[in-house]
């Protein structure tokens, strides 16, 4: 069980930074150490205190979390060390007259580090490493409908990949671009108008049930070499 401790590293690597018109910008990549579940939470604050159990946590936790959405969805702001919550309203509105539209807009979530956190942060300690082997990297999705980054997916119409070593093999079936929801269900798309290794632009399957979705790429490096694959940090929304 990975626990923090004072040699505890956040470890990063340097790539091109495609957004940027400066060739010669990068950007750093974090390699997580360890990627934690509730159930590794758990037993991370039990070991900050032994008298606990790991039913009373296993119970409480969730509690906190419901507590918590309950009270952003009912339009009201969190602030805790941990993080502080905040509802919003994303989209475009064409006048001072328009209304919320659920096929444009979207209510989100904005969260930010909360004193806690900000603290902990600032005690990290970093550690520059070689670029580990190339993958997919997807730094933003773009809704040619709903015109934000990152929140609405509109079936049928465009939607833009950016980010880097995006370009792949489109005979090859297992390879391409794939929406990915909760319950592990692939939609994959079909029709890619622009493909480079920095921007892939697209028809976005239609229909695609509501939900929320994860868009990930899948690339083959070398003839039947590994497959390799980048996914968006962001949860996207089909309304």
């Amino acid at each position: 069980m990975f626990h923090l401790n004072f040699i505890a590293m956040i470890r990063f690597w340097l790539q091109k930074n495609p957004i940027t018109p400066d060739p010669n910008d990068c950007l750093a990549r974090v390699q997580p150490v360890k990627v934690l579940s509730h159930d590794d939470i758990v037993k991370e604050v039990i070991k900050l205190d032994p008298m606990l159990t790991e039913t009373n946590v296993s119970a409480v936790l969730p509690m906190v979390y419901k507590a918590v959405a309950q009270q952003v969805a009912d339009g009201n702001h969190v602030n805790l060390p941990l993080a502080n919550f905040r509802p919003s309203v994303s989209g475009v509105f064409t006048s001072i007259a328009d209304g919320f539209d659920p096929s444009r807009h979207l209510v989100r979530t904005s969260i930010s580090a909360g004193t806690l956190l900000n603290a902990e942060m600032e005690r990290a300690r970093v550690e520059k490493i070689l670029q580990p082997a190339p993958c997919p990297v997807i730094l933003e999705y773009f809704d040619a409908k709903a015109k934000i980054s990152n929140g609405i997916v509109s079936p049928g119409f465009i939607g833009t990949l950016i980010g880097d070593e995006l370009k792949f093999d489109g005979n090859n079936a297992t390879e391409g671009i794939f929406f990915i929801d909760g319950d592990n269900t692939e939609t994959k798309v079909e029709v890619i108008a622009i493909q480079t290794e920095g921007k892939l632009s697209f028809n976005i399957p239609a229909p695609l049930p509501s939900g929320d979705y994860h868009i990930e790429v899948r690339r083959q490096y070398k003839a039947n070499g590994e497959l390799r694959r980048g996914t968006l940090g962001e949860t996207l929304h089909v309304a």
